[in-house]
């Protein structure tokens, strides 16, 4: 509700720029989302570094060499992206994973007591 009341207020005709920041300021959430903003910074440099280091596996680069190419592209993946086909991608991964992990936990839970029979010399 709070966050409808300052979307309104930030492109509302009045022609104050600063209507946003004074409407949440006001309203005391400015805390509130700065901090969202610094766990959503540090989820990012996980996501980054994680990235990074795996692809140094594979190659000789250095790892911060990688992180800083790796948070380049996908900041501008991130911004040239068309956020109209973004729910088409969450469509797209959510079709895939969802029995995926349906599959994984039916072997987990259900048929992990089950022997089967290993033929001798592998395939």
């Amino acid at each position: 509700m709070s966050l409808g009341v300052a979307y309104t207020l930030a492109f509302a005709p009045s022609g104050e720029v600063n209507a946003l920041l004074l409407a949440l300021a006001g309203a005391g959430l400015g805390i509130p989302l700065l901090l969202i903003l610094l766990d959503e910074t540090e989820n990012a440099f996980a996501d980054i570094h994680s990235a990074a280091v795996s692809s140094a596996l594979l190659s000789r680069i250095k790892v911060e060499h990688l992180a800083l190419a790796i948070g380049v592209v996908c900041t501008l993946i991130a911004c040239l992206a068309p956020l109209a086909q973004y729910q088409n991608f969450l469509l797209l991964i959510g079709s895939v994973f969802a029995p995926l992990f349906g599959v994984v936990l039916v072997d987990h839970f259900i048929l992990r007591g089950r022997s089967g029979q290993v033929a001798e010399g592998g395939l």
